[in-house]
């Protein structure tokens, strides 16, 4: 089973089965880590880290604050990542900031990840009518193009194979989201667009007082092409 599918699968079962057991008031992004842990614990052996330092950004941060993280890897024998992972957990609300968390989480995968060596994967679970909420935000779902067509950040048409979000040409509305986060990485060179696999979400029939997990796999851009923001007309600062 393709680790998309294990995740969304085990982790949306392991959330009903909490909620059976009338605890889903403490439900968070840190509860949300240990079903994840015992996934790629149980497929990876002792592989598996938690909160590793990102390996690009980590060195770059100023001030003395916490270096960018991953919430999980996977490590082969030279320790070396093979395996990425991001979480969301998504509360009761949505707003603009919501959604820059969550296109910085991909950004930050899509730098480590904009190769053959890498897989990275994203997750989002939460109630389901709060999950609906965020799905049909504008910041996530962005204004209707010329067909009268929504963009959204992810898709979760689970028809579609492979989404490309555009990062080196967007469109006003998200070049205003964009510009602050490529702010904190001028001079590092980043993929023209976040691809991402068909969405794979658990269970996929479920109440709105019920809780979903939802997994993409985020891919490389055709040939690896990279832009630095510092040598972008409209992301320079």
């Amino acid at each position: 089973m393709k680790l998309e599918k294990l995740l969304a699968r085990g982790i949306g079962g392991w959330l009903q089965f909490e909620h059976a057991c009338q605890r889903g008031e403490i439900f968070s992004e840190k509860y949300l880590s240990l079903p994840i842990a015992q996934i790629l614990n149980t497929k990876f052996n002792d592989k598996v880290r938690s909160e590793i330092k990102h390996p690009i950004l980590g060195d770059l941060t100023p001030g003395r604050g916490r270096p960018p993280e991953i919430d999980f890897t996977v490590q082969d024998d030279n320790n070396k990542i093979v395996v990425a992972i991001e979480s969301k957990w998504i509360g009761k609300s949505t707003t603009k900031q919501t959604v820059e968390r969550i296109i910085w989480d991909l950004v930050r995968l899509a730098m480590i990840g904009n190769n053959d060596k890498i897989k990275c994967y994203f997750i989002i679970a939460g109630k389901k009518k709060n999950l609906t909420m965020l799905f049909e935000n504008r910041h996530f779902t962005g204004e209707p193009n010329k067909k009268g067509l929504l963009k959204p950040i992810l898709s979760t048409d689970p028809t579609v194979r492979n989404q490309k979000f555009r990062i080196d040409s967007p469109s006003d509305e998200r070049f205003k989201l964009l510009k602050p986060i490529f702010k904190l990485c001028q001079d590092i060179e980043l993929p023209m667009n976040i691809g991402t696999s068909k969405v794979k979400y658990y269970p996929i029939e479920a109440y709105n007082y019920e809780y979903q997990a939802y997994v993409w796999e985020i891919t490389p851009t055709r040939n690896n092409t990279v832009f630095k923001p510092k040598n972008h007309s409209v992301y320079r600062s």
